[in-house]
């Protein structure tokens, strides 16, 4: 594709929606295909302005639970109760509340960011479409 513009690879690539090609990839035996085809695409691209986006740097979620279940089984020993496994958490888990969880992230990605601080990143605009695709010709056999 080296003889491609960076338009012309953003509209091949968007010409198509995700749905269509899962309908298509679907609707396909296994196999190999030769393929031939010539299309023609019009209409619009819209290119946003690239920006900066703050990244919080992200947990360990396996090292957080980790310790939180030891330090709770320390706790819970201390206090005379049985301890909890992962089991048992996984079963918990099933029933909690959304609003805890929504809680529980937010919290901890402020912790992270006192903790580690955050980066930036530089985003790229977002890339909408207004196209169609016309065929022209097309030959697909079965090999």
């Amino acid at each position: 594709m080296a003889n491609l513009t960076a338009s012309t690879t953003l509209a091949l690539g968007k010409a198509i929606k995700d749905a269509a090609l899962k309908t298509a990839a679907a609707d396909m035996e296994a196999g190999v295909y030769a393929v031939d085809v010539n299309v023609r695409i019009l209409g619009n691209l819209t290119v946003g302005e690239s920006y900066e986006q703050k990244m919080v740097q992200k947990a360990k979620p396996w090292q957080l639970l980790t310790v939180a279940l030891n330090e709770m089984n320390k706790q819970r020993e201390a206090a005379g109760m049985t301890g909890l496994d992962m089991t048992k958490l996984i079963e918990m888990a099933e029933t909690v509340d959304p609003k805890l969880v929504d809680k529980a992230e937010a919290d901890a990605a402020e912790a992270i960011e006192k903790v580690k601080g955050s980066t930036t990143s530089k985003c790229n605009g977002k890339i909408t479409t207004k196209l169609e695709v016309e065929v022209i010709d097309q030959k697909v056999s079965k090999i």
